[in-house]
C-alpha cells in the first residue's frame, strides 16, 4: 500500500550514510550491504509497519464485504470475512471462537518478540 511504501521509504533515507559508504569501501556486495546493513537499520520501522498492517488486516471488513462479499470464490476472504462466514452464516462458532483465540496468542506473542527485540537493541 502507499502508507507502507512511505514509511519504508522514510526509513531507508534515515540509513547511515557512513555505514553504507564503510560497507563499499570494505568490498561488500549490493545484496551484503543490503543484509547487513539496511535491513538491521530499517528492521523496527519494518516491524512497526506490519503490525499496522495486522492491525488494518483484521479491521477490513466492511469495505470487502460490500463489494464482494469474500469473492469470487474466496479471492478477497479476510480472516475477519472466513470468521463471520463460519461463526454466522454456517453456525460454527466454537470453531471460530478457538481459531480467534489461537490468532491473538499468535498475534500477542509476536508482539511480544517484536517489543522485546526493541528493548534489546536499544
Amino acid at each position: 500500500t502507499p502508507f507502507m511504501f512511505i514509511i519504508l521509504l522514510a526509513a531507508l533515507s534515515n540509513v547511515d550514510r557512513e555505514q553504507l559508504d564503510a560497507a563499499a569501501i570494505d568490498g561488500s556486495s549490493g545484496f551484503r550491504t543490503f543484509r547487513e546493513v539496511t535491513l538491521p537499520a530499517i528492521r523496527p520501522v519494518m516491524m512497526i509497519a506490519l503490525l499496522i498492517r495486522g492491525l488494518d488486516l483484521i479491521r477490513l471488513f466492511d469495505s470487502v464485504w460490500q463489494l464482494t462479499r469474500g469473492g469470487p470464490g474466496s479471492a478477497t476472504e479476510t480472516i475477519s470475512i472466513y470468521a463471520y462466514i463460519r461463526g454466522f452464516q454456517e453456525f460454527d462458532t466454537s470453531y471460530i471462537a478457538a481459531v480467534i483465540v489461537v490468532l491473538a496468542i499468535l498475534f500477542s506473542a509476536g508482539l511480544v518478540f517484536a517489543l522485546k527485540r526493541m528493548a534489546i537493541a536499544r
